[in-house]
């Protein structure tokens, strides 16, 4: 059975007030997605 991971990339703030810059919010997206890959995603969805 394969499995697909859907990504969904926003600056929302968090609870404590935090919003990540650009550079930051594209570099987690971008670690987590090697990561999906490392674990066996086989496709990864991303939202516009």
């Amino acid at each position: 059975m394969e499995f697909d991971i859907f990504f969904s990339i926003s600056q929302t703030p968090d609870s404590s007030g935090y919003k990540p810059s650009e550079r930051e919010m594209f570099s987690n997206f971008l670690d987590q997605a090697e990561k999906a890959d490392e674990l066996g995603f086989g496709v990864g969805w991303v939202a516009q």
